[in-house]
């Protein structure tokens, strides 16, 4: 059995998980007991988090569910420690019990495994997406409501201390009335990126479950959810869309588009625009801006990822704190939540809006593929090869700037955007 580490560098919140016992629905439990779905991917990341001897994990983690797990980075880890594999859920659940899963696997297994952790006494932190499809997700929200178990997803941005106080500067009317938010995002991601499994960028899988694997719905769908999240009208929710015009590209070899431009009206009177694409030839963002009556809210992660109040009344800019991308902060208020009828700081009703949009850009979908002439390619030192779109970058610069779709900007590959409503 995994032993917790009783160094003394525990934080307040760590040692306050230690030492109060907690009201389990009927059951008095001191030290609660974490699964992990999934060792490899952001799995690893959980689990490089656990075993971190200069940190205190405030739970015992009893298992690791994959039927992988020789391949993951922390496998001799989990071995030295005798930490029991089980292939799935089912041999888990046969003769054993855990307060917590977390479930850090493929997007299309999210929905089948948390809700069987949820009918068999587990709260559930799931890895963002919260599904590929809304009726999975929906499953999720029923099977949560039925079990009374704790469901959170980890959109980690959302449980990040400085960004719930910029949200309750908004809420508390600080920065005026909240206009629009807009987010930029070039990521390049070269060939063994879409190599890396079975179903990177595609919209379904082989056995026809649907995925929607695209930088919308996967490595940048943090910033698109965190934006929904802001223009919520309390501190635990998010706002929905109402309507969305969109335009998706492609320039890889994949299934699904690899970039996407996005004009999104909520039904907070928000207006979200969001821009994101891995066919770049560098990494540039994520670049936010947050406009309201009384101030501009930016923060960018080349700049220590810190938002920055530039008020309009002439007052100094207002630096809040860098965020912290890397913060075990949903996993810390997971467990903390055992046993509480509490609804996480990123339930599945705050995470829903973001679903919802890539299910409806995903309806009868047209991607656009860039023209060939612009589409180059590039060796990268360790071999790896790169396909990215000459110029690119630069349009999505310019759009973020002017807040225009490509089509609105009049830039010569684009296709008009397509009109949606939810």
């Amino acid at each position: 059995m995994y032993p917790i580490y009783l160094e003394q560098n525990r934080t307040e919140k760590e040692v306050k998980l230690l030492t109060e016992p907690k009201q389990n629905r009927g059951q008095i439990i001191m030290i609660p007991k974490v699964i992990q779905v999934g060792s490899g991917g952001y799995g690893s990341f959980y689990l490089d988090y656990i075993f971190d001897e200069s940190k205190t994990f405030p739970a015992q983690l009893v298992a690791v569910i994959d039927p992988f797990a020789d391949k993951s980075s922390n496998f001799e880890k989990i071995k030295e420690l005798n930490i029991p594999i089980f292939d799935t859920l089912e041999e888990f659940y046969k003769e054993n019990t855990a307060d917590l899963a977390i479930i850090a696997t493929p997007i299309h297994l999210h929905s089948q495994q948390s809700c069987y952790a949820m009918e068999h006494g587990s709260d559930v932190l799931c890895e963002k997406p919260i599904s590929g499809t809304l009726k999975d997700a929906l499953k999720m929200q029923k099977t949560s409501h039925k079990t009374g178990q704790n469901l959170a997803i980890g959109y980690q941005l959302a449980f990040d201390d400085v960004m719930q106080q910029l949200k309750s500067k908004i809420l508390n009317d600080e920065l005026g009335k909240a206009e629009y938010y807009k987010c930029c995002v070039c990521w390049s991601r070269t060939k063994s990126y879409y190599q890396r499994n079975n179903w990177a960028g595609r919209i379904v899988t082989d056995s026809g479950i649907q995925i929607f694997d695209s930088p919308l719905n996967n490595a940048t769908a943090h910033y698109l959810n965190i934006m929904y999240y802001l223009a919520g009208k309390n501190q635990k929710t998010s706002a929905y869309p109402k309507s969305m015009k969109s335009e998706v590209y492609r320039a890889n070899q994949t299934e699904n588009f690899d970039t996407a431009f996005l004009k999104i009206k909520t039904d907070a009177d928000v207006d979200i625009f969001f821009e994101t694409s891995h066919a770049v030839h560098s990494n540039k963002g994520p670049s936010f801006e947050l406009h309201f009556e009384k101030a501009i809210v930016t923060f960018e992660a080349w700049k220590s990822f810190e938002p920055v109040i530039k008020y309009n009344d002439g007052r100094h800019a207002e630096k809040m704190g860098p965020l912290d991308q890397n913060t075990h902060n949903k996993l810390l208020m997971s467990i903390e939540n055992i046993g509480k009828d509490e609804e996480s700081l990123c339930s599945i009703e705050s995470a829903m809006p973001h679903l919802l949009t890539v299910n409806k850009i995903q309806e009868d979908i047209n991607i656009i593929d860039f023209p060939e002439t612009l589409i180059k390619k590039e060796i990268k030192d360790d071999g790896d090869e790169l396909t990215y779109v000459t110029g690119l970058t630069e349009v999505m610069i310019e759009c973020f700037e002017e807040n225009k779709l490509p089509s609105e900007a009049k830039i010569l590959w684009s296709k008009p955007a397509r009109e949606q409503n939810f």
